[in-house]
Order: structure tokens, then C-alpha cells, then sequence
């Protein structure tokens, strides 16, 4: 990612309530460790853990600018927003468009990650490619994949989920060029109910896929 801090808040569609230097930012991060004079810092609000918490600590390690959705008193640049976990979605979406790469997003029950890493494989000989690594595959893990992206021409993102709205959420994010869904098998029944539940949250990917793009389905 390279972007300056008015870009950032604007595509956000945060406010910044003092002067500040208008720096540019080089990646993003929401573990307060991990922040650097280059950095966004994105503190998530977690069942366990508050990360505007840290926003302190992520200032004191040389980081010039936050996200926030709560008052903030250190001295850092504050970009305040509704949700910091949605700013983060509406900066990867932003940063996505500006960098243009084919999106191909790949979901299903068994087999994501390596159906992921074997298109992965093949597409990087047609140009420079990134792909999730790990587990980077929820509303946190792949916006942070995605703002990775510099002059990628392909990138191959995994999209996991276990309840209703999580596919929508990430694909409209990606907006795929091609969207892949392995197959359609068990896991999370205990919280979708059956397996058709699960085929309609699977199947939450194809309203997003871009114009002129296609979905690859099980046959």
C-alpha cells in the first residue's frame, strides 16, 4: 500500500480533528507491536480485547496515525471513523480499485487452501501474483492480504466464514473476477443448521462477482 493519510480518510470516509503532516503510509497493521512510522494502525474492538487500548503503545513505537471509532488522547494522527473493522474493509476495497489487479476469490467448505495455493501456482506465470497466506481469511485477515497488494497483476484470495453475511461482506470487498467454491460440506453446520444453509452463505459470492466475470462451481 502507499498512501497518504487524506487519502486514507477519505476513503474511509473518516475526519481528522487537528493539523497533522500529511504523511505517506507504506502498510497497516492492528497489532500495536508491529507499528512503525510507516504504518496505519487499526485497533479492533474483539470478544477478548479492545485494540484502541493500544493506540498509545502503537504511538510510542513511532506510528504517526490510527483509525479509531473511540476518544483518543495520545499523540497521534486520529482518524476517527464509525467502525474501525468496516474502515479497514472500505480502505482494502479502496486500495483494491487503485491497484486493479484479476481478483480471483476462492471459498468452500473443504479444500480453500489448497485449491488456493494451486491456482496460486499456475497464475503466477502469467504475471506477479499475491495470495493469502495462512489464514488471512475473515473480515480482518483478508483486507489486510489485499492492502499488501503494490504492482501485483493477479491476486488469489481465500474467503472463509461461519455464519450468514460473511461471503457477502469479503466479496463485495474483492469484487472477484472469478469467484471458485470448492465444495459444500459440513463444517459450521452447528451454526448455519443444515447444508443448504451453508450452500446459501457459500453461494453469497455470486452476487458480487464483477462484470464480466464468472464463477467455477463443483461439478
Amino acid at each position: 500500500m502507499k498512501l497518504k493519510i487524506s487519502e486514507i480518510a477519505q476513503a474511509v470516509n473518516g475526519r481528522i480533528e487537528k493539523e497533522y503532516e500529511d504523511s505517506v503510509i507504506l502498510k497497516v497493521t492492528q497489532d500495536s507491536r508491529n507499528a512503525d512510522k510507516e504504518s496505519l494502525f487499526v485497533p479492533i474492538i474483539g470478544e477478548r480485547l479492545n485494540g484502541h487500548n493500544y493506540i498509545e503503545n502503537a504511538a510510542e513505537n513511532g506510528c504517526v496515525v490510527t483509525l479509531s471509532s473511540q476518544p483518543v488522547e495520545a499523540d497521534i494522527c486520529v482518524i476517527y471513523v464509525e467502525d474501525t473493522e468496516k474502515a479497514l474493509g472500505a480502505l482494502a476495497t479502496y486500495w483494491i480499485a487503485k491497484v486493479k489487479p484479476v481478483k480471483i476469490a476462492v471459498t468452500g467448505s473443504v479444500g480453500k487452501t489448497t485449491t488456493r495455493d494451486m491456482i496460486g501456482a499456475v497464475v503466477k506465470k502469467a504475471g506477479k501474483t499475491l495470495k493469502t497466506m495462512g489464514n488471512y481469511n475473515n473480515n480482518i485477515g483478508l483486507p489486510l492480504t489485499a492492502l499488501n497488494l503494490s504492482d501485483e497483476k493477479i491476486a488469489v484470495l481465500e474467503m472463509g466464514m461461519d455464519k450468514f453475511g460473511e461471503i457477502d461482506y469479503l466479496s463485495k470487498i474483492v469484487k472477484p473476477d472469478i469467484g471458485v467454491i470448492t465444495n459444500i460440506g459440513y463444517s459450521h453446520i452447528e451454526k448455519l443448521g443444515s447444508r443448504e444453509n451453508i450452500l446459501k452463505a457459500k453461494a453469497e459470492i455470486a452476487a458480487n462477482i464483477s462484470g464480466g466475470g464468472f464463477l467455477l462451481l463443483n461439478g
